[in-house]
């Protein structure tokens, strides 16, 4: 991979589109590079890329692979093994974020539309170029029969990046009666202990959680997924021994079975981080305290 450009020999960066050709046989593109200082990891910037992808270490390789399948520019099918949250520091006061899919490829490449130059601060980050056998990559095939219709609807298929406004006005209220209740934090190995400090990073970063000074707290607990990471949840049983019952009529098994007669699609949807998605009411947040 070349190095990057200084930044004395930078005078203007040309935007056209990316060179291709072909060298023995293999479609090569020169793609924009950029230098992350935190982590020491090269980007290649692909607008043409409906997702971001990163590198699966070898670990990761050893595991079952996710069924969500890649597609490259010339056809190949490339392997995912999950998704992983990355910070990306760039030298513009600020960190960028985005949810990277852990794949079979040797390059990390960043499927967005990135502004090198902050119109405010005039700062701007250094860059180059790069060779890739790697790019246009999307979560759909070429051949795929309803490919047309899911283009139009990019978001269905395209991983989650946790910054997308809420759609709607619906929040959760959590009423209680008696006092706060607050637990000790659980005492964790240093395996976990460190994955979970990244994962609150991610989620400060993303806008999902904030530090607080509660009088409410209840304890953090790990659950071990599939792909060998962990899954942090709070244990709120204490919560909810002293919250209010919502009584809402919830729709009776047989009714919603007898609606199948004469169905013939079925559909079923899963939702990622789905409890994230669950707004609060601001003044029952702090009652959502882990630690």
């Amino acid at each position: 991979m070349s190095k990057p450009l200084p930044v004395s020999s930078v005078k203007k960066l040309d935007f056209r589109s990316s060179e291709i050709g072909e060298v023995g046989g293999l479609r090569i593109s020169r793609r924009l590079q950029i230098f992350d200082k935190s982590s020491g990891i090269r980007f290649l910037i692909d607008t043409g890329s409906d997702v971001s992808i990163i590198p699966a270490s070898k670990i990761e390789k050893t595991r079952e692979p996710s069924p969500f399948l890649l597609h490259a520019a010339n056809g190949t099918k490339i392997r995912t093994y999950g998704n992983k949250f990355v910070s990306v520091v760039l030298g513009l006061r600020r960190k960028f974020s985005w949810n990277f899919s852990q794949a079979d490829v040797t390059s990390t490449i960043i499927g967005a539309d990135l502004r090198l130059i902050d119109g405010g601060t005039k700062l701007h980050t250094v860059c180059g170029l790069s060779k890739s056998s790697v790019y246009g990559v999307t979560t759909i095939a070429k051949d795929h029969p309803f490919r047309d219709l899911l283009v139009e609807f990019r978001e269905i298929t395209a991983p989650p990046t946790m910054r997308t406004e809420v759609r709607h006005n619906v929040t959760h209220h959590i009423q209680t009666t008696g006092p706060p209740v607050a637990s000790k934090p659980r005492r964790m190995p240093p395996d976990k202990l460190q994955a979970a400090k990244k994962e609150f990073e991610t989620m400060m970063e993303l806008g999902i959680c904030r530090p607080s000074k509660s009088s409410w707290a209840s304890p953090l607990h790990c659950v071990p997924k599939k792909n060998g990471q962990w899954r942090f949840v709070g244990d709120y049983r204490s919560l909810n021994r002293i919250t209010v019952p919502d009584r809402y009529p919830v729709p009776h098994i047989h009714d919603l079975l007898n609606n199948f007669l004469g169905k013939n699609c079925f559909t079923t949807l899963d939702v990622v981080r789905a409890y994230l998605h669950n707004k609060i009411n601001y003044s029952y947040t702090s009652r959502c305290t882990t630690r």
